[in-house]
Formats: C-alpha cells, structure tokens, sequence
C-alpha cells in the first residue's frame, strides 16, 4: 500500500507570503517514486486545498468518484472508492493506477492545509484563508471519525 503525501517544502514556504487567495507556492502529490503533475510544481494552495478538502468529504460521505483538480495546467487526480477505505487514484498521465487508503488521503491534505495556513494568516486580509484551512482539517476529522463509527 502507498502512503500518499503532498509536498510543500519549507524552503518554498519561508519566502511565501501571499498577496492573494490566488499567491502559487511549491506544491505537488507524492506517491513512492511518482510526483504528480511533477516535482516541485507551483500552485494555489488556498483555492486547491480547500477545494480538495470538499472533494474528500464527497467521497467520505458515499460518492464513488471524485476528482482532485489542480488550478495551473489540465492536471487532475481521480479517485474512486475501490472498497471501504480503499481509493484508487489515477490520472491520464499517470503510469499505472495507485490504491491507497482514505485516512491517508486526509492526512495528506490535512498536513498540506495546516502547514500553508500560517502564511495566510500572516496577511491580515487573507487570515480568512488561513481559517477557512484550519476549520477543513477540523471538517474531514469529524467525517473520517463519522465514517469510521459506520463503517462506510
């Protein structure tokens, strides 16, 4: 089984200080030995994870198919519930389909929202960002601890 992360360095992040919801920083899926779109991709972090955060409440609450879109290019990942907490997640460009579980998935993008909030709320007109960040790590642990007491 693959432990997906989302890569955010911390060097990409000590010079990100955004302007805007829109500001692009590093920020790319790691899976093994695949980086998907690519290793050291830029992107919107604060429209992306957000977006991606509800994608995975979609899919938390039954939906069998969601897609995590990036902004910058037509890149996207599919993910389709294989069976329980297995996803299986896939791309046009991606060699082959790679399946992981749900709690990691989260936990990916959980990490992600909690280590880029802090730049947005070092921007007094962005701290919403940064808040609206922190409350979709609190969302998708109450619907994974939901999920886990159903057994969906």
């Amino acid at each position: 089984m693959v432990a997906p992360t989302l890569e955010l360095p911390d060097h990409a992040l000590r010079g990100f200080e955004p302007a805007s919801t829109y500001a692009s920083t590093a920020i790319w899926w790691h899976f093994e030995d695949i980086s998907y779109p690519a290793a050291h991709w830029y992107d919107n972090p604060g429209v992306i994870l957000l977006r991606w955060a509800t994608e995975l409440s979609c899919l938390a609450q039954g939906a069998r198919m969601v897609q995590l879109q990036f902004m910058e290019g037509p890149f996207a990942l599919t993910l389709r519930t294989v069976d329980g907490n297995l996803i299986e997640v896939s791309a046009p460009d991606l060699p082959t389909a790679i399946v992981v579980t749900m709690p990691d998935l989260v936990q990916a993008v959980q990490n992600a929202m909690t280590k880029v909030a802090p730049a947005f709320e070092r921007t007094s007109h962005l701290q919403h960002v940064g808040q609206g960040l922190r409350q979709a790590v609190d969302e998708l642990d109450r619907l994974l601890r939901f999920r886990h007491k159903t057994n969906r």
